[in-house]
């Protein structure tokens, strides 16, 4: 667990020397999101509520907020989930 811990504080501080805060934040509300989807859901169901879930906010901010909608954030929110899928299988 120690093991896993350092490898997400690396990569976290690795992450704010080269993206904004804006996409940070996306990224750990991704891994909020995200941690009981790996817990509950097959993969199939968790990738594609990720998808909706990260495509749907882009979108109702686009329009509340009157802002163009990035692709970056969807990115971002749904990389966690990889990360997490990807430590699930490797353990």
């Amino acid at each position: 667990m120690k093991k896993i811990i350092d490898i997400f504080q690396n990569a976290f501080i690795g992450m704010t020397k080269v993206f904004r805060q804006d996409y940070l934040l996306h990224f750990f509300v991704g891994m909020v999101i995200a941690t009981p989807m790996v817990m509950f859901l097959s993969p199939m169901e968790a990738i594609g509520a990720m998808v909706f879930i990260a495509i749907g906010k882009e979108i109702a901010w686009s329009q509340i907020y009157k802002i163009a909608a990035s692709w970056q954030d969807v990115v971002f929110t749904i990389l966690p989930l990889v990360f997490l899928y990807a430590v699930k299988i490797a353990g």
